[in-house]
């Protein structure tokens, strides 16, 4: 129905307004006075994606790449093979435009928040929604974005400001997507459109590209399903061509990346269920049992309910079944949250229709919504402040600016590893250095994109080697307790030079550690030489390799690293070649607890040249060479038959001629996904209107969209019974396809499939300090045995022992803390595990057993608290004796 002028007028008004509210408000928590501010980005890791949003600009783009090697940090990997480039392509586009990088930053990662209530705006308008539903959902959008009972999840202000800043893209780009399919699914209208929407999804984020492929489902649940289905796969095909530039790497090269997967523990009802959204959750049911009793009368009514619904049950699946599609599983309960905004808008919509002024009814939304903020929000304008306010005005960033002035140097200079501390919140955020790269030159240890790397599992071990409070940010390995004397071997295997103590204790523990020698001192920082390190890239190994043969490589070369005795390489291939029983010392599948030690003739001097993605070396020998750099199939060898994956995650060559040149560049997975993209970016020109009737363009479209006419008509013809039949029973159908997905889900909890190592531990400690140790005992057990290299695997075993010691069942006690100090000598709860073994052997009687056990736990770990109960133990036996 066409509205009056004046109604159109006054309604378009209402809506502006409205969309104006909501930034008035955002731009009060974003004010243009620190957005404008020339300095660089902090706070949490967003002050980590600033010196990827350089790297692009300054050496990706003008090589013609957008995936490309980046040298900074993580022994190096390939950026943005498995991240999400939009927003620093939209960053480095603006800085090209002429506005400093860092403003164009802050624009952008601002820009997240500013997005999503237009968005929720624009996706409702796309669905052919009348007002005042589009208003309504921008004023509701709000509410979303203040919440503040998460800071990691995605989608609210606390996670953008947490670093999040892609996934804020992705969720406004979402319900724009969302909005202009359902407006043309059924006149199966503007595939082309749908489909850059969707590819631009995709590039913000890929939770929101995954929630908006899978969101399809919902809209097959429809009498013209087959049609409705085949326009999906056009969208989705488009999508997909216009990605591949960046999403077939992604899935061909996904072997190499670093799994981070975790079920996620959820301490309080807040968490799951906001108080801000509860409004929202009340407005949702109220809608729900309205259409109910509508569509028991037989009227319409539970369009936009079941929608909406099912977009939630979507989400709440994802959130469940995560864990084993290796995704964060809470990045997908903002997207159930979210689904309350448009639902809300429309319910808002419908209750009100017999409502006079009715057209103020946004402008009263806007209201209410504007002061459920103002009660919710406590620290949001606080972070805002911290983040924007950059690097260069946080109270410890004059050390920081002498420190790296002090490590200043190239990227061919050895890395440079500082120890993770707490007190590092002076600089802005614990992770300053890991834009080392950018504020010295110089590469640093630790990275923001984990994933990416398949050295981040050695390095996060090596930081928990040399920090007092590790980070432990990986779910699937297990970590070390503090120890410099077993972290100096594993610092010059990836050409660490220098070391930065941030704590006194860490101080003083180097200090009195061979192998470190104090440079300076700078504020709060200890600089120390790591002596003995050759402060080289590549080096001659010592002792001819040994070749493995397996898939598991990953898990064989953490083992390898865990050993204190790192001499001997270990190389990984899938299968033996011929020669290699000559090249290496030995060739096994499985690791033997010593390795053949074959020593190699000295080697002559070597002489390298490195560059961001370029490694020249000069050699006269024949022998391996060990390259600290991270391996990738993209590195591309001259002088040499190939480059081989070298433990733990390096590269080794063996040189055929003098001069050995390593070089990143493309494969064949690069060249398919540009080809596809090409392909597609052809096609979308020949739909212009200029275009589109040119005889080529109605022969590329008949080639491609006949058979898929074709397809579509016959397999119509194919369902029609069985459709119509849904359509009569429809009702049943959907009551049985609920009860089958509760039904399967639930069987998935009950058989433990939402379980990992932590969820284990937590179930099973809360039995115990419950005291029902035989309840406790099960699941310390599964944690330890399922998952024997997740970080706490050694307080499982540990409290696996003490449920048994607990029950005065020593034997079983001491069996399994033996197997802790066996499996895992150097984690953190070993020095416990010893002093309970004295313990054990105590009861048992076996008295002087205990005092051995006793001074073995004072001798090997003096530093820690239990050697202190340990001598306590000992005083008292010694007052037994007399």
């Amino acid at each position: 129905m066409t509205l009056p002028r004046a109604t159109s007028w006054t309604q378009a008004a209402v809506d502006l307004t409205v969309l104006l509210g909501c930034w008035g408000l955002l731009l009060c928590y974003f004010p243009p006075s620190l957005l404008l501010l020339d300095t660089i980005t902090t706070g949490g890791d967003t002050g980590s994606h600033f010196i990827t949003a350089d790297h692009l600009a300054r050496h990706l783009l003008p090589q013609g790449r957008v995936v490309g090697w980046f040298p900074g940090n993580l022994a190096g990997f390939p950026l943005f093979q498995f991240y999400f480039p939009l927003p620093f392509l939209v960053m480095a586009g603006l800085s090209y435009l002429g506005l400093p990088l860092t403003i164009a930053f802050k624009l952008v990662s601002a820009a997240g928040a500013f997005i999503i209530p237009p968005a929720a705006y624009l996706g409702l308008r796309l669905a052919g929604r009348p007002f005042p539903a589009p208003a309504l959902a921008a004023a509701f959008s709000l509410l979303f974005l203040c919440n503040e009972t998460n800071s990691m999840w995605g989608g609210n202000l606390p996670s953008l400001l947490a670093g999040e800043i892609g996934y804020s893209l992705g969720l406004g780009l979402l319900m724009v997507y969302l909005g202009a399919v359902q407006g043309d699914i059924d006149q199966r209208r503007h595939p082309v459109r749908a489909a850059l929407l969707l590819a631009l999804a995709g590039l913000a984020h890929g939770c929101t590209l995954l929630f908006a492929v899978l969101a399809g489902v919902v809209w097959l649940f429809h009498r013209d399903l087959v049609r409705r289905g085949v326009h999906l796969l056009k969208i989705y095909a488009l999508a997909f061509c216009l990605l591949g530039f960046w999403i077939v790497p992604l899935i061909l090269f996904a072997g190499y990346n670093t799994t981070h997967n975790m079920v996620w523990i959820i301490d309080k009802w807040q968490e799951a269920l906001p108080p801000l959204l509860i409004p929202l959750m009340v407005i949702c049911l109220a809608h729900l049992v309205w259409g109910v009793t509508r569509w028991r009368r037989g009227r319409p009514g539970l369009g936009a309910a079941a929608q909406h619904l099912g977009w939630i049950v979507l989400s709440l699946v994802l959130f469940l079944v995560a864990f084993h599609l290796n995704v964060i599983d809470i990045r997908f309960l903002p997207l159930a949250w979210l689904a309350l905004v448009p639902w809300a808008a429309l319910a808002g919509a419908d209750l009100s229709r017999a409502l006079a002024g009715r057209v103020l009814l946004p402008l009263l939304g806007l209201a209410l919504c504007l002061l459920w903020v103002a009660h919710g929000v406590e620290y949001i304008p606080k972070w805002v402040e911290w983040n924007y306010r950059g690097y260069e005005l946080a109270r410890g960033w004059p050390d920081f600016q002498r420190l790296n002035a002090y490590l200043r140097g190239g990227v061919g200079d050895p890395r440079v590893l500082h120890e993770h501390a707490d007190s590092l919140q002076s600089l802005g955020t614990t992770r300053a250095f890991e834009n080392l790269m950018l504020f010295s030159g110089r590469a640093g240890m630790e990275g923001l994109y984990i994933q990416s790397s398949l050295n981040s599992p050695f390095i996060y071990y090596l930081q928990s080697q040399t920090s007092q409070t590790p980070t432990t940010p990986l779910p699937g390995i297990n970590y070390s307790r503090f120890d410099l004397a077993a972290a100096h071997s594993r610092m010059v295997l990836y050409n660490v030079g220098q070391f930065v103590a941030v704590t006194e204790a860490t101080r003083q523990a180097a200090e009195a550690t061979p192998g470190y020698r104090l440079e300076t001192r700078i504020g709060p920082f200890a600089v120390f030489r790591v002596e003995g390190n050759p402060d080289r890239y590549v080096t001659p190994v010592a002792y001819q390799p040994v070749l493995v043969l397996g898939e598991d490589w990953k898990q064989k070369a953490f083992q390898w690293f865990r050993r204190t005795d790192l001499a001997v390489p270990l190389v990984f291939q899938d299968r033996e070649r011929p020669g290699d029983r000559q090249r290496f010392a030995a060739v096994v599948r499985e690791l033997p607890d010593e390795l053949p030690r074959v020593a190699l003739p000295p080697a002559p001097e070597v002489r390298e040249t490195i560059g961001p993605d370029r490694i020249e070396i000069q050699t006269p020998g024949r022998g391996p060479l060990l390259i600290k750099v991270s391996y990738h199939p993209n590195w591309r060898v001259e002088g040499a038959e190939r480059v081989h994956l070298a433990a733990p995650a390096l590269m080794l060559v063996y040189p055929s001629a003098d001069r050995v040149v390593l070089t990143y560049g493309q494969t064949w997975p690069n060249y398919l996904g540009q080809a596809l993209t090409a392909l597609a970016g052809l096609g979308l020109l020949l739909c212009l209107s200029g275009l589109a009737g040119l005889p080529l363009a109605g022969r590329l479209r008949g080639l491609v969209l006949r058979p898929l006419e074709a397809a579509t008509a016959g397999l119509e013809a194919a369902l029609a019974r069985p459709l119509a039949w849904l359509g009569r029973h429809a009702l049943a159908a959907a009551l049985t396809g609920c009860l089958v997905l509760a039904g399967l889900l639930g069987l998935y909890l009950h058989l433990g499939g939402k379980v990992d190592a932590g969820i284990a531990l937590q179930r099973g400690l809360e039995r115990f300090h419950a005291q029902d140790y035989a309840g406790a005992e099960p699941w310390f057990r599964h944690a330890a045995t399922r998952w024997p290299y997740s970080p706490v695997v050694d307080q499982a075993l540990h409290h696996w022992a003490l449920c048994y010691y607990l029950r005065q069942q020593y034997p079983e006690a001491l069996a399994i803390h033996r197997h802790l100090l066996d499996a895992y000598p150097e984690a953190p709860a070993a020095p416990e595990a010893s002093y309970h073994i004295g313990h054990g052997q105590r009861a048992l009687g076996r008295l002087d057993q205990a005092r051995r056990t006793y001074r073995q736990v004072v001798e090997k770990f003096p530093a820690s608290a239990w050697a202190g109960h340990a001598r306590e133990r000992l005083r008292e036996l010694a007052r037994e004796d007399q």
